[in-house]
């Protein structure tokens, strides 16, 4: 899979407070390790994590949440304030395996800036001429990240910046003034989506060179990408529905088993399996599904009492995290490759209780959130 932005992350916290090997892996009995905040915050939000097991995300004070620090946690979880350019606030949005970290953080006269954190400490990505505010979303192994700078207006110019922090526009085409970016591969190749002139989204992949390629559609006016695989295939959604882009931008809805057209698709391995969810037609909930490799859809596991289940990643061997809704309370889900449901265990269980499984990682950590329903929220690691 590519390195991609949380594109969760947002919508699973605002659930918990209002914000701005194969048989080897079946076995395993994970037990969950809490990732605090920093000295004086009482919350935690989590966006990424490496294979070695590196956390980067933010600490938030509540309920006067607009107080953020940006945070990494190492293997003892304990967490290393990683500072800002002077401000009060910032948030750590993605890591590298070799450990470099990117996201925002504010001046301490208050502009937002994308920065990078690594051995040297904090750098300024800079912004393009015009634009005096950035957000660095995704970065890969060989330290090309990407992102976004624009005016007070809003964040709408899709970057790139090189290992050495250059900064280079991403190409907009005619009749589309404005993008944003969601991950780069390790090939290079960014993506996202564009805005029309008429406020129609397109989903779109950036070539290396910076040049932009418009993906095909199946109608409508809003289509996004998720994920991209190293050979160019693309997952997200087209007109409401769950969609596949060919390695050549052509377009493939993702059958929905018998629930309905409409869904999403959220992440996809190197070998083609998808995770995602579809809607139902007949009372508006949601199912995590998986499609494999020719885009056929497997029935994941759901126990009688659920309302909702909700898929957010999926490794090679077509493990599936993601959450299970009941009436009264949310729990993290794994679904082994067979589709069998495990339910991840937490120390929040009860009325009104929230964990979500956000990301697993190739050696089977898996990142998360814990919280109640409008209370404080952290981030969590099972391992």
């Amino acid at each position: 899979m590519s390195k991609r932005g949380l594109v969760v992350g947002g919508a699973v916290l605002a659930a918990l407070v209002v914000f701005p090997g194969q048989a080897q892996a079946a076995a395993r009995e994970y037990q969950p390790v809490e990732l605090p905040s920093a000295e004086e915050y009482n919350a935690s939000g989590v966006a990424d994590i490496n294979d070695s097991g590196t956390v980067v995300g933010y600490s938030i004070l509540i309920p006067y949440q607009i107080q953020q620090r940006p945070l990494r946690w190492d293997g003892n979880s304990i967490p290393v304030d990683l500072g800002t350019l002077g401000g009060d606030r910032g948030r750590a949005l993605a890591i590298n395996n070799p450990g470099t970290i990117v996201g925002e953080a504010q001046t301490a006269a208050g502009a937002w800036r994308a920065v990078r954190w690594d051995s040297q400490g904090i750098r300024d990505l800079g912004t393009v001429t015009g634009d005096d505010s950035g957000r660095a979303v995704a970065v890969n192994d060989r330290g090309v990240s990407v992102g976004m700078t624009g005016t007070a207006a809003g964040l709408t110019h899709p970057v790139r910046w090189n290992r050495h922090g250059v900064i280079t526009a991403l190409a907009l085409p005619s009749g589309y003034p404005a993008g944003t970016v969601t991950g780069i591969t390790e090939h290079g190749v960014a993506y996202g989506q564009l805005t029309g002139t008429g406020g129609e989204k397109r989903a779109v992949l950036w070539d290396p060179d910076g040049s932009a390629r418009v993906l095909s559609t199946l109608g409508g006016t809003s289509d996004t990408v998720s994920d991209v695989t190293e050979c160019g295939v693309a997952v997200g959604q087209s007109d409401g529905r769950p969609a596949r882009w060919a390695a050549d931008g052509s377009v493939t809805a993702l059958p929905g088993l018998e629930f309905g057209p409409d869904g999403s698709a959220v992440a996809i391995a190197e070998n083609g399996r998808i995770a995602g969810q579809v809607k139902r037609k007949v009372d508006g909930g949601v199912v995590a599904v998986r499609w494999d490799g020719t885009g056929a859809p497997v029935r994941l596991e759901t126990m009688p009492d659920a309302a909702d289940t909700r898929a957010w990643d999926i490794d090679e061997q077509g493990t599936v995290v993601g959450r299970e809704d009941r009436p009264l309370h949310s729990r993290a889900a794994r679904w082994d490759v067979a589709g069998h449901l495990t339910e991840l265990p937490a120390d929040n269980t009860g009325y009104r209780s929230i964990a979500t499984a956000l990301k697993i990682t190739p050696s089977g950590l898996i990142l998360g959130a814990l919280g109640y329903y409008g209370a404080i929220p952290r981030g969590v690691i099972w391992r």
